[in-house]
């Protein structure tokens, strides 16, 4: 039945917002990436922390400029400004007001250029002064009004003993020089105006590193080594917190190479042992915030695992707070769930650090972000297993953990032990009755018909499993069928509220070897059906049930043709996998566990590299396109313009330009019928929409349709046209297509 719709007399000028294209959406698009070898230090004046440079996994060099305003991130797009680089310094010169860059090592080399940066750009100043050198101090001396740089390793890795200054012009010789050094933590004084300087190396190896204290106090070095303190090291970082007159030392590496995340304050006279950071780091950068007083500590080289990191850390004198960035790649994978456990209004990811430690790591999901969360009684695994299987028991509100393998056998060594968390404790169930085997990897999902968690599969002592267990939270029940997937572990279960049936998917039958069998186990008929063989795909991580699509969605690495594997996602329809595309960025770097839902917001979310919310990814991207052209009959033809069709957009604006006060329709049509009103022009025949009004004073009339969300609606079109009407004539617009996307 066509709806033919009479608009008022007048069109509304309604506020329209444009429908966000459905989609993965990173929940802070602008953010640094993860970075190693970066530098950074507070802008006193405009209340910033300034970030400069890095390396990403220690491949390229940024050349990007950051600020840190207390509560997020920006960078800032400069006209002018240095290359990419790492091993360089920053310092704040507060009698110029600006921030001071030398040196460091980028795609050229070691370098030796100078920069000023005043907040709205960079300036390079092209002057004599100190060779070129990396990892060097920089510091502002406020006894001598400058810019004091020493030591460093030269283009050779050769050590330097030279010290220079900066006046904001020139370069020039200081008068006496610190003890060669290089990775040296170095930060100013600025109540004692003093030049602090900690550790550092002395010589080529890592044991060559120093526990000495240097004091620069205009005139001479002094060395302020206490009997006790903070253990040897290099590749730390030192900031001044102003408020507290304290010295604050984070990180760094040991003579062992080992990264370290000890805190230590010195006031001057002793060293005190604070609150260590949430993990250990080297290569970081730190900073004083003076407008939320907390030190900042960042970024930098990970131990657990060993890699870049992207968080930023906020020291209070009492503790260390995240304040910005989890991300769940840091997460050892194979021993992360994300479990979509919630705490009020907070989703809970939980994973350990490495395949090495059992401390477990909580990330909150809020609806804009994640942040490490630390929560009571809960922060080590109990038995300190690895590749556990992880599950929600929503109606008794319970995280179950079932089996895992030891962090050290070889062949590993699978357990069958079952621990439930209730928000606060770890507790063991004891085993009775039925009991499945022993094993690590298997899948697992919650049947809300059935009320129950099921099992299925995992490796166990003899290879993979191909079993299926129900848990009814007091005992197991075994579920045997002739026919039923092949063996698997690391396979992917989701409840199909469209098929009423437990999904089966990805997985791996071999080290090597993955399972491409989509399976489903009914819940009207029982017993396991073959439902789809999915060709090549491969390396499936995640899955679970969008909230209000109501679809079983996939996401992971796939291949068609081989390497390399590529991040993609699919959705299930009935009895085949759809391929989803990506409008914006899409996750790289899944964890293992479950898409969970955020019912509140409609979206699933997941924590990856990039910190992303992920919503439901679009199946077809929405279009508009000419279809004729238009044509003027006493009037010229108006321009007419449509937003994009995206599936469950309340609002698609129509927007026509015409003459202040010329009659308006505006028609939609899901037909490309067309009639000729005169010679030359083409319009829109069988309408099935019409809205009909006075251009107002600005010579603008404004409209908007729905566009419900039906999936059926994917991929097909509409034709619009709209008319402009006067004494003098009429003119149409030329007919365009819109494809509703998804």
């Amino acid at each position: 039945m066509r709806l033919i719709r009479l608009a008022s007399a007048a069109f509304a000028l309604v506020a329209t917002t444009p429908c966000r294209a459905q989609g993965w959406v990173q929940t802070s698009p602008d953010v640094p990436p993860r970075a190693s070898d970066t530098a950074m230090v507070a802008d006193h004046h405009r209340g910033r922390v300034v970030m400069f440079g890095g390396r990403i996994d220690l491949g390229g060099f940024r050349s990007e400029t950051w600020e840190w305003d207390g509560q997020s991130w920006q960078m800032h797009r400069t006209a002018h400004g240095p290359t990419g680089r790492v091993g360089h310094m920053l310092a704040y010169d507060p009698t110029r007001a600006k921030t001071v860059l030398f040196g460091g090592m980028g795609a050229a080399g070691v370098l030796s250029d100078t920069w000023t940066y005043d907040g709205f750009d960079w300036r390079e100043h092209p002057v004599t002064g100190p060779a070129p050198r990396s990892r060097h101090i920089l510091a502002f001396d406020p006894t001598r009004d400058r810019t004091l740089v020493a030591g460093g390793l030269d283009v050779h890795g050769v050590l330097l003993g030279d010290q220079w200054e900066w006046d904001g012009t020139n370069w020039q010789p200081g008068p006496v020089a610190l003890p060669p050094r290089s990775e040296a933590a170095a930060c100013t004084d600025t109540v004692r105006n003093r030049v602090l300087v900690f550790g550092g190396r002395s010589g080529p190896l890592p044991n060559d590193a120093t526990q000495d204290l240097f004091e620069w106090d205009g005139n001479q070095w002094h060395n302020i080594t206490p009997v006790s303190g903070p253990a040897r090291r290099y590749d730390a970082a030192l900031a001044f917190a102003a408020d507290w007159r304290r010295v604050v030392l984070t990180g760094g590496r040991n003579r062992a190479d080992v990264p370290l995340a000890d805190t230590w304050e010195w006031d001057g006279t002793t060293w005190r042992r604070r609150a260590d950071l949430p993990w250990p780091r080297r290569l970081h950068a730190t900073a004083w915030h003076a407008p939320t007083g907390r030190v900042l500590a960042g970024f930098g080289y990970g131990a657990f695992p060993a890699t870049d990191l992207g968080d930023l850390q906020a020291w209070d004198g009492l503790q260390w707070q995240q304040v910005h960035g989890a991300r769940g790649s840091e997460f050892d994978g194979a021993n992360c769930a994300f479990t979509g456990f919630r705490l009020g209004d907070r989703t809970l990811a939980l994973g350990t650090r490495d395949y090495n430690d059992p401390t477990a790591w909580w990330l909150a999901w809020n609806g804009h972000g994640w942040q490490q969360v630390s929560t009571p009684g809960s922060n080590v695994l109990p038995d300190g297993l690895r590749a556990s299987t992880f599950v929600v028991d929503p109606d008794r509100q319970l995280l179950l953990r079932f089996g895992g393998r030891d962090r050290t056998g070889s062949p590993p060594v699978p357990y069958d032990a079952l621990w439930t968390w209730d928000g606060t404790t770890w507790t063991q169930t004891p085993r009775q009755g039925s009991w499945p085997s022993p094993r690590y990897g298997a899948g697992a999902a919650w049947n809300p018909n059935a009320r129950q968690i099921w099992l299925f599969g995992g490796m166990g002592n003899s290879g993979p499993l191909d079993d299926l267990w129900l848990w009814d939270g007091s005992q197991w029940f075994l579920r045997s069928a002739a026919t039923r997937p092949p063996p698997t572990f690391e396979a992917l279960l989701a409840w199909d509220p469209t098929a009423l049936a437990m999904m089966l998917c990805g997985g791996k039958t071999g080290p090597t070897t993955w399972m491409n069998e989509t399976w489903h186990w009914s819940w009207i008929t029982g017993g396991w059906t073959q439902s789809h063989i999915g060709g090549s795909q491969q390396g499936w991580k995640l899955v679970g049930r969008h909230p209000s699509l109501n679809r079983v969605v996939r996401v992971g690495w796939r291949t068609f043709t081989g390497p390399p594997l590529a991040p993609g996602a699919q959705y299930w329809e009935h009895n085949r996998w759809v391929d989803l595309n990506w409008l914006s960025m899409a996750p790289t770097s899944p964890v293992q566990g479950t898409l969970a839902p955020d019912p509140v917001r409609n979206l699933l979310v997941m924590p990856d590299a990039a910190s992303a919310a992920a919503d439901v990814p679009n199946v077809a991207s929405a279009s508009v396109t000419t279809e004729t052209q238009g044509c003027a009959a006493g009037l010229p033809s108006p321009a007419f313009a449509i937003g994009l069709p995206w599936l469950g957009c309340p609002a698609v604006p129509l927007d026509v330009s015409a003459a202040p006060g010329d009659l308006v329709a505006i028609a939609l049509s899901v037909r490309s019928l067309t009639t000729s009103p005169a010679p030359g022009c083409a319009m829109l025949a069988g309408l099935d929409w019409l809205a009909v009004g006075f251009a107002g004073p600005s010579g603008f009339a404004t409209t908007s349709i729905p566009v419900p969300l039906i999936l059926a609606l994917t991929n097909r079109a509409v034709f619009g046209q709209a008319v402009t009407v006067s004494s003098a004539g009429f003119g149409l617009s030329p007919i365009e297509r819109l494809r509703i996307g998804f």
